[in-house]
């Protein structure tokens, strides 16, 4: 890998296999602390992008972690198995929709922006 360091590159790929996918997967193949944020399509989507880049990145012929699984079965594989389905047909997720701005709360921030606004504002 790009960076030589083969004691840093096998701490990480411990870290994903002990600390990362053990904490955040749960046993469905979602992320349980995205589900519950705010925008839980969006950041499940954000999360299994940065553990699919950690698989790529860290895998090495004698530590795949592209096939590693935990005990119970949780490895990246049941991660793609369970967003797959959503990335394909939006409308099935069955979670709540990501939070957004309302139209009101939208209006209310434009009239901040407003040229009186910012020349009140731009000796602060």
């Amino acid at each position: 890998m790009f960076t030589d360091n083969d004691d840093v590159l096998a701490m990480c790929r411990e870290r994903y296999k002990t600390v990362l996918l053990p904490q955040q997967m749960a046993s469905d193949g979602s992320f349980p602390r995205e589900l519950a944020r705010t925008k839980p399509y969006a950041y499940s989507i954000f999360v299994l992008d940065n553990m699919v880049t950690l698989c790529q990145l860290l895998s090495a012929p004698s530590d795949d972690l592209w096939s590693f699984r935990l005990l119970d079965g949780r490895g990246i594989s049941l991660g793609l198995d369970f967003l797959y389905p959503f990335l394909a047909d939006r409308s099935s997720w069955p979670y709540p929709p990501d939070w957004s701005i309302s139209k009101a709360g939208r209006s209310g921030c434009r009239s901040c922006c407003t040229p009186d606004w910012l020349s009140m504002t731009s000796g602060i």
